[in-house]
Formats: C-alpha cells, structure tokens, sequence
C-alpha cells in the first residue's frame, strides 16, 4: 500500500456487477460500426479497466489518488498472479490510452484496437471465474431471461 494509493475497504456485490455491467458496456460499444482505432482502444482499455477495478474491489481494496490506474494493475498483478502478463499489457494499454486522451488523436491502430478488444473479452471470463473462486459472493447472478409477452 505503498504512498497510500491502495486502501482497504469494504465493497458491496453491488459495486462489483456495477463495475461488470462497465465491462460490457465498453465491450458492446467496442463493436459499434463506424469506430475510429481511437475510440476502440478507449472502449477497450475502458471494459480491461474497469474489469481490474471489479477485481481490487471484491478483494476488499480501492485506488485512490494520482496514478490510480496504474495503481490499479498493479494490484491486479498481485491478486491475480497468474495474470501479470495480462497486468503488464493494460499498464502498457494505459499509456497509449492516456496518450489518446491527452496528448493527441490517431495513436492507435486498427490492430492494437482490434487487440485490446480482444484480451479484453478474455480478461473477463479470467475475471468471473476468479470471482467464483475467490469472492463467490462477490459474483452477480446470471441475468433474468425477459419474461415472454402475454396474449
């Protein structure tokens, strides 16, 4: 918990599939027509961020301050070790995203954004299961089918 960017404390379920339901979000808008590299790298990084932040939540921590993204996949690399190469590539996602963001446009490629997209995706079935193992309270309940329409 180095400079205190990483505190303990208590999170809910609800928190978690909030930040789940981010995940998809990114994931969904990732996929719309018309896109930019850009703008799917941001969804992209969006749904691997807020997938490390679901995890840090249900192990009971929370970023704060400046470089809490970066803080965030740190942690990541600790609770998950099996996934500190998955860690390191968001970090590194991380840069060109704050680069997008802050510096200039037309920083990614189709491909990178193709890529991020798709460890993304792979990241979040990772998640789950490590929620289900981990933190099974913590795992949201399937969704509810719709109910079917009556006569």
């Amino acid at each position: 918990m180095k400079a205190k960017r990483l505190v303990k404390v208590k999170s809910t379920p609800a928190e978690v599939a909030g930040l789940l339901e981010t995940a998809e979000q990114d994931l969904a808008d990732a996929a719309a027509a018309g896109l930019s590299a850009d703008g799917k790298f941001i969804f992209g990084y969006g749904a691997s961020q807020a997938l490390s932040a679901a995890v840090v939540r249900a192990a009971g921590y929370k970023t704060r301050g400046q470089g809490h993204h970066q803080t965030l996949f740190a942690a990541l690399a600790v609770l998950m070790p099996a996934e500190k190469a998955t860690a390191k590539y968001f970090d590194k996602c991380r840069e060109k995203r704050n680069k997008i963001s802050y510096e200039r446009p037309r920083q990614a490629t189709a491909t990178e954004a193709d890529e991020v997209v798709k460890e993304a995706r792979a990241f979040r079935d990772k998640v789950l299961a490590w929620l289900a193992a981990n933190f099974p309270a913590m795992v949201p309940p399937p969704p509810t089918p719709p109910a079917a329409p009556t006569p």
